[in-house]
Order: structure tokens, then C-alpha cells, then sequence
């Protein structure tokens, strides 16, 4: 067992307590603290089809390796009722070659509202790709979570 008092790092040799043999153990855990990460952000939006205004809320997300998983809000007003396509940056750049690297829904939260959509990679610019009908041309507040591959 390691000694509780000695953090364990790469190739730093740990004292069993049981036998006082040095022992070289390397932990995982220990070594990659640092891709563990949660934060806040606010990303940029960028009006793609059919949208004539839209704004985010400060989002979440935490990644674990090389998965990120985000959450947040942003408020978006079509132009028309039909098909509409927004873009949003990553808390953590990823080089996107398919559309299935990213994956998410989003849903209204304003009364009376019925859209939702999905969340896909957009492997031109790296960003997140919001897709879904419009229901009204009214502003409205979408709740939205995703999760991405880290693609290098």
C-alpha cells in the first residue's frame, strides 16, 4: 500500500509500508488529473439558415479524457417557421472528420413552444451544429446538452 502522504507521480519510486521495499509504481489516475476538467464558457454563435438573432447563456462542461460533455441555454429567434441551422464554438477545440463526433439534443424551455433538434459536429469549421425546424418566429429560450470526441 502507498504511503498516504507521498502523491504518487511518474516514475517516483513508492516505499511499501508492509515490507520497506521500494517499489516503482506509476498510477493512471494520478498522471492524467489533469485532463479531468470542468469550467464554464460562453461560446459564439453564428446564424447560419434561417435565424435572425440568437444568444447564449454562460454554459457548462466537464471533460474526462477525451470526451466533453456540454450544457447550457441560448435564447434564438427564426426568421421564418421552417428549417434553421446555428453554429457554436467548443469549450475544448476538437478537429471534427465526422459529423458523429459530436452528438446532442436541445429542447424549448418558453411557453407554449414545441421545437427541438439535434446537436451534430460540423467538420468544416469544429464548432457544434444545431439543427431543427422553427415553430414560430418569436424569440425562444432552447436547453441544450452535448457530448464530443476529442479528435486530434
Amino acid at each position: 500500500m502507498p504511503n498516504a502522504n507521498r502523491v504518487p507521480t511518474t516514475q517516483v519510486p513508492l516505499t511499501d509500508p508492509t515490507t520497506g521495499l521500494v517499489s516503482r509504481a506509476w498510477f493512471r489516475f494520478f498522471e492524467n488529473l489533469n485532463t479531468i476538467v470542468s469550467d464554464v464558457y460562453t461560446p459564439t454563435l453564428t446564424n447560419t439558415t434561417n435565424i435572425t438573432s440568437s444568444t447564449p447563456a454562460i454554459c457548462q462542461y466537464f471533460q474526462v479524457y477525451n470526451t466533453v460533455t456540454v450544457s447550457g441555454q441560448v435564447t434564438i429567434q427564426a426568421t421564418a417557421i421552417g428549417a434553421c441551422n446555428l453554429k457554436m464554438t467548443l469549450p475544448v477545440a476538437s478537429n471534427f472528420t465526422s459529423s458523429g463526433q459530436a452528438a446532442g439534443t436541445f429542447a424549448t424551455t418558453t411557453a407554449g413552444g414545441t421545437a427541438q433538434g439535434a446537436i451534430l459536429a460540423d467538420i468544416t469549421n469544429d464548432q457544434f451544429e444545431f439543427r431543427f425546424n422553427a415553430t414560430n418566429t418569436t424569440s425562444t429560450v432552447y436547453a441544450f446538452t452535448a457530448t464530443y470526441q476529442l479528435v486530434q
